[in-house]
């Protein structure tokens, strides 16, 4: 919130995914099914969900098997960034000219 990147935050999984129709998952990917588990009764139907996690073999074993057919789940790997990590190290450009 204080970098002004998102609109609402919340630790709540209900709280954090009601209404939305894209769900980003940036955790940790041995997190990736447990989260899955949590959210998924909450989800509108419809929704979007999508990951930034760079290994997608035990994504895609592990959690397409548990994502309801009324919701999509699309993989993501933003390819840019630099060789520092975090949100005080994004820049506005960052995804210009590169392939997400």
């Amino acid at each position: 919130m204080k970098l002004k990147i998102v609109d609402s935050v919340s630790i709540d999984p209900k709280t954090a995914v009601e209404g939305s129709d894209l769900v980003m998952l940036c955790t940790p990917i041995s997190k990736f099914s447990k989260i899955v588990n949590l959210i998924h009764p909450h989800l509108k139907k419809g929704a979007i969900i999508s990951d930034v996690g760079s290994v997608k073999q035990n994504i895609l074993k592990g959690i397409l098997a548990k994502i309801p057919k009324e919701f999509s789940f699309v993989p993501g790997h933003p390819i840019a960034g630099t060789e520092h990590s975090g949100p005080d190290h994004g820049f506005a450009e960052l995804f210009m000219g590169r392939w997400c």
